[in-house]
């Protein structure tokens, strides 16, 4: 232990070495000369540990502590570190990585070897998703089409209250034990740190399976206290159309009221004081009053009192609130104040006018909102369905109200759209916007900006009037989509200015001087600019300037210009048999004019099969597929753009029974056609915001297609209706009819022979299993 009482030391044998596994797990008693308390055995003789055991975490380049790590690091190879050292770091690249000497990347400035590199790795994760028609479209090779998914083709859940051990795979584990299987890239599982509970958000490319997953997750018995509601689905980061709903309706009634009968002892002074109140010069607690014409006190009275009616007035006014509207000498000579209009019980009332909604559809949501101040009771519902939310608004507003005879209920269907953007493009933007506020204003288009989540904002808009929706969609659309910089007609690009720092350093000068935001779209190969209109020309001068500088000074663009030279094109365009013409060559070695090449791949579109771009070489025997990787590498960017254009038209216009265009002349949004023998849906543009049938391709509110034919024969929702009626489902396998008459919830198809869980319609292939999943979710077999 050391000398701690100032006597003389006596020789001690030398410590005895440990094990290395045992010396490995000993502490240590101090880690340096700084300590954080007051050193009271300095100068005693005390040893001191010097070499504190390694740190586990640093040789897989895990330490999270740096240099202030209590645990050594000498010695300890850092592998991990040592392995990507050499691979450029992307954040530096661009000037602003956070981790700094941290970083376990490359802060050098790469080769033009790493640059290549690193193109080709940003070309291979490119997923070549585009946003057309308000579609995502997703292209291979040949720029053929390869998947073509719709908002409409999406549904998601919102699991709330689950146990403090759930993850992904346990929510996964959930729904697959009621029989939906999901892929656990489609759960998001959250826990907020302010919350003892976590929740999960399931998206499904499923327009049925929110409605599904409902039903049978609010029949679970474990884990206990679930809550499970259909949510709108998200909106997917990185594309540019916004998240339109029509299934919202704001309800209004007037709350309870007083009428004042105001006496007079003439008719002068009852005819003055009622044009005042018309004129608005009279007004009860500084608001204006509703008055009727002044009347006699007694009918054909000669001489006598007048009065006149004040109707409207708030439940809590009083006698002297209506005197002090009028002067001394123009008082009335007596104030009477009526009884209420009704009782009212906001609980009660606000629970009929829902059940008013719900006959009309089922409701995702119901807010209630109750201002003692304001003349009106305001609730916002939100239907499952947008076309309930239509015949909801269509068919309720101007109707009686339940508890109160005399008063009317006011339904308005509402339309809103949220945008998702950028943090840095909004703050550039932000003064465009504001520009146009005023306008929406007066058209009664309310604009709001959610607060700012991670590095994005939401922006939302909403209003009655659709084609005022529209038209303020359309304008912020513009806003936050930028503008393409061009140069002489052409898009402005420079593939390699995203892994070069100084690039990068000075393409941010130039944000910085001109007040914008530009943005380097890999995608689209082109640069958009975000602020100002007057600056956007500039920008695109200064940006046009760097890229020369940095062209003149790039290795690779000078080898590939001399090896061009060197080249010798001495074979001719397979297409018009000439001297190619700004040659571009193919992987499989053909040569072809540019501007041939390009009018090959857009004749492709008008061919009766499926568009794909292949070599005409060796005079048309060829046939080799074009990589899509390579298409974007021969042809310009906006050239490229167009080729996915006509390649997505011709799919489209290829497959009528599937897709069709919005019906309004000049739009080019496209909808999925609802399948035979389902109930078909309505689908409401996201840029004319016209509603369309997808069965029988007709606008048709609030009626079936049949109806609306004038044929009932064939009415389909005629038919799932009276089978929800008889209590009717489907056999999840094989769409037999079933019909439970009694007995227990365990059904068994005759056509199919599938074992089906009654409740949650949850499928198995033997009897056994169904019933010991009824007793361990359900808690009974009936």
């Amino acid at each position: 232990m050391g000398n701690i009482f100032g006597r003389e030391t006596e020789t001690s044998p030398p410590p005895r070495e440990l094990p290395p596994i045992l010396a490995a797990t000993r502490q240590r008693l101090y880690y340096g000369s700084d300590l954080p308390y007051k050193d009271t055995f300095q100068n005693r003789g005390v040893p001191r540990i010097q070499h504190p055991r390694p740190c586990v975490f640093y040789p897989r380049g895990a330490c999270l502590w740096g240099t202030t790590c209590q645990f050594s690091h000498e010695g300890a190879v850092n592998t991990f570190s040592t392995q990507n050292s050499r691979k450029p770091c992307r954040f530096f690249m661009r000037g602003h990585c956070r981790r700094g000497e941290a970083c376990n990347f490359s802060h050098e400035e790469p080769s033009v070897q790493e640059s290549t590199e690193a193109i080709k790795d940003d070309d291979c994760a490119e997923s070549w998703v585009r946003e057309l028609g308000g579609t995502w479209v997703k292209f291979g090779d040949g720029a053929a089409i390869m998947d073509v998914s719709l908002p409409s083709d999406f549904s998601a859940i919102q699991i709330r209250n689950l146990p403090t051990s759930a993850s992904a795979n346990s929510v996964r584990a959930l729904l697959s034990d009621v029989g939906i299987p999901v892929s656990i890239s489609d759960i998001r599982y959250t826990r907020p740190k302010d919350m003892p509970n976590g929740f999960a958000t399931v998206k499904v490319k499923d327009p049925t399976f929110a409605k599904t997953a409902c039903s049978r997750l609010q029949t679970c018995i474990e884990p206990p206290g679930l809550i499970v509601n259909s949510i709108h689905v998200p909106i997917p980061s990185g594309f540019q159309f916004g998240q339109v709903d029509n299934r919202q309706v704001r309800c209004s009634w007037h709350r309870p009221t007083r009428a004042s009968s105001l006496y007079f002892s003439n008719k002068k002074f009852a005819s003055r004081s009622f044009y005042k109140f018309i004129d608005g010069e009279y007004k009860i607690n500084s608001m204006k009053a509703t008055v009727q014409s002044p009347v006699a006190e007694h009918p054909g009275q000669q001489n006598g009192r007048w009065k006149i009616d004040l109707v409207g007035l708030s439940a809590s006014i009083t006698e002297d609130d209506i005197a002090s509207a009028f002067p001394s000498f123009e008082k009335p000579c007596l104030i009477t104040i009526g009884d209420l209009s009704y009782d009212m019980d906001i609980e009660m009332d606000s629970t009929l006018v829902k059940s008013m909604l719900y006959e009309k559809g089922e409701l995702e949501k119901w807010n209630v909102s109750d201002s003692s101040t304001a003349k009106r009771i305001k609730a916002h519902a939100t239907f499952m369905e947008e076309c309930h939310a239509q015949v909801a608004a269509s068919s309720l507003d101007g109707t009686e109200l339940p508890f109160n005879h005399t008063g009317k209920l006011f339904v308005q269907l509402i339309t809103s759209v949220k945008f998702k953007v950028s943090a840095r493009v909004y703050d550039a933007v932000k003064k465009t916007i504001d520009s146009h506020k005023s306008n929406w204003n007066r058209q009664f288009i309310r604009y709001s900006a959610l607060p700012e989540r991670g590095f994005n904002r939401i922006l939302k808009i909403e209003g009655q009037d659709r084609q005022l929706v529209a038209q303020a969609k359309r304008a912020l659309e513009k806003i936050i989509t930028g503008t393409v910089l061009t140069m002489d007609g052409k898009n402005i690009w420079y593939s390699n200015l995203k892994i070069s720092k100084n690039a990068y350093k000075k393409l941010q000068k130039i944000e910085r001087d001109l007040e914008v935001v530009i943005i380097h779209d890999i995608r689209a190969s082109n640069f958009r600019a975000f602020g100002p209109e007057d600056r956007l020309a500039q920008a695109a001068e200064a940006l046009q300037q760097l890229i020369n500088e940095l062209k003149a000074g790039d290795p690779a663009i000078k080898t590939a210009v001399s090896s061009v030279k060197r080249q010798q094109l001495d074979t001719d365009c397979p297409i018009c048999f000439d001297e190619a013409e700004g040659p571009l060559e193919t992987s499989c070695g053909h040569i072809y004019c540019s501007l041939c090449f390009f009018n090959m791949c857009q004749a492709e579109a008008s061919t009766s099969s499926d568009f794909s771009i292949s070599c005409m070489g060796n005079s048309g025997t060829c046939g080799k597929i074009i990589q899509i990787s390579e298409l974007q590498t021969l042809i310009l960017s906006e050239t490229f753009e167009n080729i996915l254009e006509a390649s997505f038209a011709s799919f489209i216009r290829s497959r009528p029974a599937e897709f069709r265009y919005c019906p309004t002349p000049d739009c080019d949004q496209v909808y999925r056609v609802s399948s035979s023998g389902k109930l078909p849906s309505t689908f409401t543009c996201a840029r004319c915001f016209t509603p369309t049938c997808t069965a029988c391709h007709d606008s048709h509110l609030g009626i079936s297609c049949a109806k609306h034919k004038g044929d009932s024969s064939e009415d389909i929702e005629e038919l799932i209706k009276a089978k929800e009626d008889l209590g009717a489902k489907d056999c999840p396998k094989c769409t037999t009819a079933l019909q439970k008459a009694e007995g227990c919830n365990h059904m068994t198809c005759l056509a199919c022979g599938t074992h089906i869980c009654w409740v949650c319609m949850a499928t198995f292939t033997e009897g056994s299993d169904c019933y010991r999943h009824m007793g361990q979710f359900h808690g009974s077999f009936v």
